[in-house]
């Protein structure tokens, strides 16, 4: 077994398949066992998803359809903040949070809680999801296993495409994909489905062209300003990620005001982008949020 760029192994799978695998079964499986919103901080990622599909990106108070406040409500009592893992329910529980309805007809106030700091452009996937979810009618739990399970799906894909343009190691591209912490945030409905998937894309994309023989072509610098750009604006943290692009050689730039010019925008849009929106959190926050978690 190789673990260099060709995707040729001796017994025929190649690394992204075989991350794809594990990925989609140890998905699957801690999908099953992780108790419904009990998953690292589920209960604000599921309201910040269900404010965003009502229509409020910032941090401000937002009309929940009234069985999605039920639901928040429920699990902000039973796991409540500071408890210890692991986290159940009693059947009884479970029972009533099944049977909650959607209650559009029945919206209830919600006030925002300290993760709607985070971007829209961070649960894109599961907004997409919750909000077809939604206009059919379904209820608020089936709605959050569809974001959770959209999310994982939108990870999945973009850490396949992160390994399979990954020009060497692409095994060990694979194996930290698998390990435990990166597994288990995959699988929980939380804003870094999406962004841990673009951070490994973006490395991959990245690790391609420093590789890589001949000029830069413009397809894959706009493939990295738009991937950079989007990565950026769902953490915050990742602000400076797109500054790897300088990494790639001197050589394959014709001058050095090319170089510069195609570093630039891979990496300053996002860095703008990412400081209005820092400002923009900054100027509503302490206005409108309150600290713990948001309630009806």
């Amino acid at each position: 077994m190789r673990d260099r760029g060709s995707s040729h192994v001796r017994w025929g799978w190649a690394p992204e398949w075989i991350f794809a695998l594990f990925a989609i079964l140890g998905g699957a499986i801690l999908i099953a066992l992780i108790p419904p919103l009990a998953g690292g901080n589920e209960q604000l990622n599921f309201q910040r998803v269900a404010g965003i599909v009502s229509g409020e990106p910032l941090v401000a108070p937002v009309a929940l359809p009234g069985g999605i406040a039920g639901l928040l409500e429920i699990t902000n009592r039973r796991f409540p903040e500071g408890a210890k893992p692991p986290y159940h329910y009693s059947r009884a529980d479970f029972e009533r949070v099944a049977s909650l309805d959607l209650g559009g007809d029945r919206p209830r106030r919600v006030q925002p809680s300290p993760i709607a700091v985070l971007h829209p452009v961070s649960y894109l996937p599961q907004v997409v999801a919750v909000a077809i979810g939604e206009r059919a009618g379904l209820k608020p739990l089936v709605l959050f296993y569809v974001g959770r399970v959209t999310g994982l799906i939108a990870a999945i894909l973009l850490t396949f495409g992160a390994i399979r343009v990954a020009p060497a190691y692409k095994f060990s591209f694979a194996a930290v994909a698998l390990l435990p912490p990166v597994l288990f945030s995959r699988s929980t409905l939380d804003a870094d489905q999406l962004t841990n998937g673009l951070a490994f894309l973006f490395l991959g994309l990245v690790f391609r062209e420093m590789a890589a023989n001949g000029p830069v072509r413009p397809a894959r610098i706009a493939a990295m300003a738009l991937v950079a750009f989007i990565v950026a604006q769902a953490k915050s943290a990742y602000l400076l990620l797109p500054l790897l692009a300088f990494a790639i050689p001197a050589k394959r730039f014709a001058t050095l005001h090319a170089r510069m010019r195609a570093c630039a925008l891979i990496a300053l849009p996002r860095i703008l982008a990412t400081a209005a929106w820092m400002v923009l959190i900054k100027l509503t926050y302490f206005d409108a949020a309150r600290i713990g978690p948001g309630r009806a």
